[in-house]
């Protein structure tokens, strides 16, 4: 009998996830120890999906206690859905990744790293803080990469430093969609938040990466205050040499104050096969040639209270329905409160969208 903290069960599909079949497997956890065993699941499946809904609250490392995470290898073609923002029983959700935080304690070598993938990967309403050696999703190199997405979705990645890791090359975030062939996989980004990681002296930083016909999504995220070595941006968008058929989906994003100043470095895609269109972008700094447009600022966001951690854009920000509607994919319903899109003319650039009448509510530090 599996433990009460541990529960299979089919859940309704009212909670918008994907229509489970007889042979996917679906848990929903509620602690360090529960998340631990559902991953440990994962990595032997069969070739189906494996929804893992995690009960609102933090999972902390301790490894002392025998609380860790850690590296998992999958054996099969198997996809992988790791949802926060769950009531008692993964009887509700709400999105929102405040709310269920996986918390490293910055222990060393504390980190998410799922290889092999074979399948699709999806993040969902989840904080990552503390995770000195990061998130790491990693294609299976003799598979087929075409047709499968790896996606951060709707997520807070904060205040991770790799200075307390293990020493290894360490990525804040990586999403390596290269398969067989070099074939690409779907690797985004989406309406997240990437702030106040360190990577200085790794030379790495957070790395979004996919192969022939694959595609690269960063869109509707906000990318600020990541201190990270000269010369390397807070995030990199990249493939190899010889790579064609690459579709890059940039737009409605800020990427502002990242590295060391006087020497900032936002985004890099000095590696594409062709200039990408990145457009709608608040950016200061991009490494790399892009496609002309006339659609991006280079202008300070006035976020709300950066030094605080509060990247919420203030009321009088340039990127204040500065964004487009023509997003492939469509909008989000919800910003990364999980308060409606779009609330005034257009979408907000960022992860957070401005309620009129409402901006003094989130004046303070972030939460």
């Amino acid at each position: 009998m599996l433990p009460a903290r541990m529960t299979m069960a089919l859940l309704a599909g009212s909670l918008a996830c994907p229509a489970i079949a007889r042979a996917d497997q679906d848990f929903c956890v509620d602690d360090m120890a529960g998340l631990r065993a559902a991953l440990v699941a994962w990595t032997s499946a069969p070739d189906a999906q494996v929804t893992i809904r995690m009960v609102q609250g933090t999972y902390a490392v301790d490894g002392a206690a025998g609380a860790t995470l850690g590296a998992f290898q999958a054996s099969s073609p198997v996809s992988l859905l790791l949802l926060g923002g769950y009531t008692s029983g993964c009887a509700a959700r709400e999105l929102d990744p405040r709310n269920t935080v996986i918390d490293g304690r910055n222990e060393m070598t504390a980190r998410l790293r799922l290889s092999n993938v074979a399948g699709d990967v999806l993040f969902e309403g989840l904080t990552f803080t503390r995770l000195p050696d990061g998130i790491d999703v990693v294609h299976d190199g003799s598979q087929p990469a075409s047709g499968h997405r790896l996606r951060v979705s709707h997520c807070r990645i904060v205040d991770n430093d790799t200075r307390a890791g293990s020493g290894n090359p360490t990525y804040t975030l990586r999403l390596w969609g290269v398969g067989a062939s070099t074939s690409g996989a779907e690797v985004a980004l989406e309406n997240s938040l990437l702030a106040r990681n360190y990577n200085q002296g790794f030379g790495l930083a957070s790395v979004l990466t996919t192969g022939n016909g694959g595609r690269i999504v960063l869109t509707d995220s906000t990318i600020a205050a990541n201190p990270v070595g000269i010369g390397t941006a807070a995030i990199t968008l990249q493939t190899f040499s010889g790579v064609s058929g690459l579709d890059f989906v940039v737009m409605n994003d800020i990427a502002w104050h990242n590295g060391t100043p006087g020497a900032y470095l936002d985004i890099d895609v000095s590696n594409a096969p062709q200039p990408p269109a990145i457009t709608y972008t608040l950016a200061g700094a991009i490494k790399g040639t892009i496609a002309p447009t006339t659609t991006n600022l280079d202008v300070d966001p006035r976020f709300l209270s950066p030094n605080g951690g509060n990247f919420r854009l203030g009321p009088d920000s340039p990127a204040l329905d500065a964004g487009s509607a023509e997003q492939p994919g469509a909008l989000p319903d919800v910003d990364l409160d999980g308060r409606p899109r779009v609330a005034g003319s257009a979408i907000d650039l960022g992860a957070y969208e401005a309620i009129p009448g409402d901006l003094i509510f989130y004046s303070g530090m972030d939460d």
